[in-house]
């Protein structure tokens, strides 16, 4: 929410305009007015014509919100949004239906317009893009957001794709550009998803200083400060945003593994389908109006929390996918599994490219010649090295530090050559980790590859050679 000067005459103008009175308080009273999307109390903003209006959570629709310490709310104007907002009307006329087909019927309708608008390398893929839809309606009970990364040269479908999440998804922003002030005003007042179709992303958001406020939007509770009003003195000089938000990052340049890690990859195929018809914001309102009514239809329910689907990161980032398939999906469970272990098997594939997988390559190698659990960084480095030019040979000093991040314990040989204790159980576990065996220490296989496409489930998921009415 941000507050509104009164006192500005083009912001009254505004105001007036939109609502058809003047807000401006009268002498000695003091400002109580807000612009605002998200006040307590309310499911969502809505579009009714030429002004919007609030969804309250007793299904009851308001031009205005009073909160308990007298501060009045208002929703903007539609001019100041970047998205559509689903229409009133609509939205009122499905709220009332809250048997359980009508979210399957929503699920069959969400899956056809991805169908019909991306050609993507795998069927499960195109689950995935309707549990992220579902995700985002949803996102104040979730924890995490599993950052989308649609990575492929030209014309392989990653904007089209893109924007037919964008478009369904909560208050969906495309973005072409990335500027630090619009980052943190999408995500703090609008709680926007944002999608950035950008050409080398990872340079871009490096320039705008921007890489962290990108990975932080992963997870709630992140927050980036600025200090705004340095004339008010400590404490009350600076202001907190919040970042947690859906996110999509389309390019055709690979991004870090720190970001990777935060992300869901789809590689973009080459595709011999024809699109005759371009993605528009339009066509998804009637969706988002069936969305925001599966929205209002669970705002009491809490989402169970289950255990994570994998280790480490990408648990984290699957869970929220996870416990809504569980709670309210659970015949797509068998999708949602499958889709586990293809992601995890393909982040293993990737491990194994990473400096990181090499040096810990170089220290599988010594095992023969470990001396009272004791291996020192030069033969790893030695190891490293060998077949590589003195140009692109890399430093002890940088194999060590690579080594303490993995987390081996560092010591100095009597000799003073300095090592590293030889833990075989972390070992195993690394190599596993950076897919370079394939069973851990614990003894569990790894991961089966699966082909390139399953059976969809039930007739309604096929492609569509038309343009569908979803």
């Amino acid at each position: 929410m941000s507050k509104t000067s009164t006192n500005d005459p083009i912001e009254q103008k505004i105001i007036k305009e939109h609502f058809g009175q003047d807000l401006k308080p009268r002498k000695g009273e003091k400002d109580k007015t807000l612009i605002a999307l998200d006040p307590p109390g309310v499911i969502d903003v809505l579009d009714d014509g030429n002004k919007l209006v609030y969804l309250t959570t007793d299904g009851l629709i308001s031009e205005k919100i009073t909160s308990e310490n007298g501060v009045v709310s208002f929703p903007p104007a539609k001019a100041d949004l970047p998205y559509l907002l689903p229409k009133k009307d609509e939205v009122l006329s499905l709220i009332d239906d809250t048997s359980d087909s009508s979210d399957g019927d929503l699920y069959t309708r969400l899956l056809a317009y991805h169908q019909a608008i991306s050609d993507l390398p795998n069927e499960l893929y195109y689950h995935l893009l309707v549990w992220w839809d579902f995700h985002t309606y949803l996102l104040d009970k979730l924890h995490y957001s599993p950052i989308l990364y649609l990575y492929a040269v030209k014309e392989r479908g990653k904007s089209r794709t893109g924007k037919g999440c964008i478009y369904v998804a909560r208050r969906g922003i495309f973005a072409e550009t990335v500027r630090e002030p619009d980052l943190i005003r999408w995500g703090n007042d609008h709680r926007a998803a944002i999608g950035f179709d950008a050409k080398d992303f990872p340079k871009k958001i490096q320039r705008a200083n921007c890489d962290d406020l990108i990975l932080a939007r992963f997870e709630k509770g992140a927050t980036a400060s600025r200090t705004l009003f340095p004339e008010r003195g400590a404490f009350r000089d600076t202001k907190s945003f919040k970042l947690f938000g859906p996110t999509i990052v389309m390019t055709n340049r690979p991004v870090d593994d720190i970001l990777e890690s935060r992300s869901i990859s789809i590689d973009m195929k080459p595709s011999v389908r024809k699109f005759n018809y371009p993605v528009m914001p339009e066509d998804a309102l009637d969706l988002k109006a069936r969305l925001t009514a599966f929205r209002f239809k669970y705002r009491n329910l809490e989402i169970p929390k289950l255990e994570k689907p994998a280790n480490g990161r990408l648990g984290d980032i699957l869970s929220p996918l996870s416990d809504i398939v569980t709670s309210r999906f659970p015949n797509k469970l068998d999708f949602f599994n499958k889709l586990v272990e293809l992601i995890a098997n393909q982040k293993r594939d990737d491990a194994t490219d990473t400096f990181e997988a090499q040096v810990v390559e170089a220290l599988m190698k010594t095992e023969k010649q470990v001396v009272d659990g004791f291996v020192s960084v030069k033969l790893i480095t030695s190891l490293f090295n060998e077949g590589k030019s003195e140009n692109f040979a890399v430093k002890t000093e940088t194999i060590g530090r690579v080594l303490r991040g993995l987390g081996f314990a560092g010591r100095r040989a009597t000799g003073g050559d300095r090592g590293i204790y030889y833990d075989p159980d972390l070992v195993q576990q690394v190599a596993f980790q950076y897919g370079l065996v394939d069973a851990g220490i614990s003894g569990s296989l790894s991961l089966p590859s699966l082909p390139a496409e399953i059976e969809a489930d039930d007739k309604s998921e096929t492609y569509l050679e038309t343009p569908p009415v979803y």
